[in-house]
């Protein structure tokens, strides 16, 4: 919780909560990727895999998902197929 707590002050924070009528099947946190690329935790290994083009490209400035987590009831049944967003 504490560490929620931080990542909410986070540029582009996001939050989202699938649910079945009562029943949470599942739920995601994300934020904005910053420019210039971070160098710290394992950005360096990304940028050194993809090269500074393509870094800047592909993920400056993109929805970085860091907590995904699905319930083993919907898992494999395709419901993730069924959902958008507004």
């Amino acid at each position: 919780m504490e560490r929620l707590a931080g990542d909410t002050c986070r540029p582009g924070f996001l939050a989202a909560l699938a649910l079945d009528g009562a029943r949470v099947l599942g739920f995601a946190t994300a934020w904005t990727t910053p420019t210039p690329f971070p160098a710290d935790r394992c950005y360096p290994q990304v940028a050194a895999a993809l090269g500074p083009g393509r870094t800047a490209d592909l993920l400056c400035d993109g929805q970085e998902i860091d907590e995904l987590a699905v319930h083993t009831r919907p898992r494999g049944s395709g419901w993730a197929r069924h959902c958008s967003t507004p």
